[in-house]
């Protein structure tokens, strides 16, 4: 198993996925891609467990025994049948404390907000999210969102915001973007057009590498992943 990469070069490498159920290439593309980022941190979307849709049994454990990470949760914000549909936490740290929130809904399917507090060695709260593609909700699921981190101050918040970093709402959320230059289109995978997937930073870490698309196949969605410092 990989340790920590906190551990030999006081960095920490912070990923998002969305992997869509693994639907494009299978489970072991996805796991693949998981262990060539060698993330420390990695916040997916789309996941499923027992789901009518996708690779059989629990996705965020299946990548999590795979791809070499000790400790992993899943927040379902769909249910039918007895399987679950929602985002996942895939971390090097132990989970210490977590929490799911329910997004504003209207027009769309229900959405959650993911908030993992992480002990040792890495240390540190990070909330991951998947939001609407729906105006009206995804409007107030970040207006719920930017509310939530201006009163907890979360040190990363990652996602697939279905939104481009440059648009206002985006801008609004107080936190650092890691995409510190021109964004890189992430969706889709094939022939990117849009930026839909961000990291954000809290004030208690710099970015020590910008955020960046790693190339794959594996889903419709590029990974993203940054490197952050104390």
């Amino acid at each position: 198993m990989s340790e920590p990469n906190t551990s030999r070069t006081g960095t920490i490498r912070v990923a998002s996925y969305n992997i869509r159920l693994g639907l494009e290439q299978g489970l072991p593309a996805v796991s693949q891609t998981l262990l060539d980022m060698n993330a420390d941190i990695v916040a997916l979307q789309e996941v499923g467990s027992s789901w009518h849709m996708g690779p059989d049994g629990a996705l965020a454990k299946r990548l999590a025994q795979s791809a070499g990470y000790h400790h992993s949760i899943f927040a379902g914000a769909l249910f039918q049948d007895g399987g679950s549909y929602g985002i996942a936490l895939l971390a090097r740290s132990p989970m210490v404390a977590y929490t799911k929130v329910w997004h504003p809904v209207r027009d769309d399917e229900q959405r959650v907000l993911l908030k993992v507090r992480l002990g040792p060695p890495l240390n540190l709260t990070v909330w991951n999210t998947h939001l609407s593609i729906r105006e009206w909700d995804r409007t107030k699921q970040l207006e719920s969102i930017s509310k939530q981190v201006a009163a907890d101050a979360p040190d990363v918040l990652v996602g697939d915001f279905n939104l481009e970093p440059e648009e206002t709402l985006m801008a609004s959320i107080p936190l650092r973007n890691a995409w510190l230059d021109k964004p890189t289109d992430t969706y889709p995978t094939k022939s990117p057009e849009q930026c839909l997937d961000s990291i954000f930073i809290g004030n208690a870490f710099s970015i020590r590498t910008a955020c960046r698309a790693i190339p794959s196949h594996a889903s419709d969605h590029l990974p993203i992943m940054a490197e952050i410092q104390r």
